[in-house]
């Protein structure tokens, strides 16, 4: 979900079968630790922006979403991008963020 300033961690363990996390929530996972920037600010975005979070996610990655006051809360409520992320189960670290309150 969106929240207002202030950071929501949503974990996962999808096809990569689950990162494991140590005591500080580091991934145990083999490699480096990548993070992305994904922001959308209309509705073709998100639907990009869905497409693109399944091809990056991993349990070793920190996908950071900003959505755009430019969405409507109802258009991020009722996207792809929302379902993969709240589906997604892959250990990859997921921050979403916007001025709209969706709680």
């Amino acid at each position: 979900s969106i929240n207002n300033g202030e950071d929501e961690v949503t974990s996962c363990d999808c096809r990569w079968g689950g990162g494991e996390e140590d005591a500080e929530g580091v991934s145990n996972s083999e490699g480096a630790r990548l993070a992305y920037l994904i922001t959308v600010h209309n509705k073709q975005s998100i639907d990009n922006a869905a497409y693109l979070f399944q091809s990056i996610r991993h349990p070793s990655t920190i996908i950071l979403l900003h959505i755009d006051t430019k969405v409507s809360k109802d258009t991020y409520l009722s996207s792809a991008l929302r379902e993969e992320v709240e589906r997604c189960s892959c250990g990859a670290s997921v921050h979403v963020d916007s001025v709209h309150n969706c709680h």
